[in-house]
């Protein structure tokens, strides 16, 4: 079994450089936001209390941020994953079925509901095409009958 190196096929050389770009440009903007973080002093407060007395040093309040920081981005990569996650499903024709305790099936229920109401329809057009043909001959025996009836008036008088 060979292993297949990436010089092989797939990347390039100009894929490599370009992902070298990318992975050196993406350090160097989380070096500057680091950089930008960093608190340059905290300010201190006449009567420090518990709090004041834990956040009074720039390397707490330091990991304090990148610790939000690192929340907020997760949060931001959470969300994007979810939102095209639905929205790729939602495009394939996949519908959330269920949600946590809840389940729906409202989408199959309305197909069934769909096609019950569709096949009523048919029956009743079918009913209505024969009641209509029924009706037709009915007013022509009328009519057949009304005439005999009017030639046996007029034979009579």
């Amino acid at each position: 079994m060979r292993v297949r190196r990436a010089d092989d096929e797939g990347l390039g050389g100009g894929s490599r450089l370009l992902s070298f770009v990318a992975l050196v440009a993406l350090g160097g903007v989380v070096a500057l936001v680091l950089f930008r973080v960093y608190p340059q002093r905290v300010p201190h407060d006449g009567r420090p209390g518990f709090v004041d007395t834990i956040f009074a040093s720039t390397v707490v309040v330091f990991g304090a941020r990148v610790v939000l920081l690192a929340l907020a981005a997760m949060l931001a990569v959470g969300i994007a994953f979810i939102v095209a996650s639905i929205w790729m499903r939602a495009r394939a024709g996949h519908w959330v079925m269920t949600f946590g305790p809840f389940e729906t099936r409202a989408i199959d229920e309305a197909d069934g509901v769909a096609e019950t109401w569709h096949a009523a329809w048919r029956e009743s057009q079918t009913e209505i095409d024969e009641l209509r043909a029924e009706l037709a001959a009915t007013l022509s025996n009328a009519a057949l009958l009304d005439a005999r009836l009017r030639a046996a008036e007029e034979r009579s008088r």
